[in-house]
């Protein structure tokens, strides 16, 4: 795993921590350091598997290393 990628996975757990403990999604993006809102809810969505509403809203995490794009094998 290269360092981009760990820190991409840690600033998404800790935008996931902040929104599960009642931070505000604007106030996530700019303590988690991301760009805007939709830079968040792409991150999200991609390294945990749900956007920010669904985390508030308290649906259960799928895992913090979900990948959305199938992955095609070489045979």
């Amino acid at each position: 795993m290269t360092y981009s990628t760990w820190r991409q996975i840690e600033r998404a757990r800790l935008a996931n921590e902040s929104l599960r403990e009642g931070v505000s999604i604007l106030d996530t993006v700019y303590q988690a350091g991301y760009f805007d809102q939709p830079h968040l809810t792409r991150s999200l969505t991609q390294r945990i598997g749900q956007t920010p509403a669904e985390i508030i809203r308290g649906h259960r995490q799928l895992s913090l290393l979900y990948k959305t794009e199938a992955r095609s094998e070489i045979v």
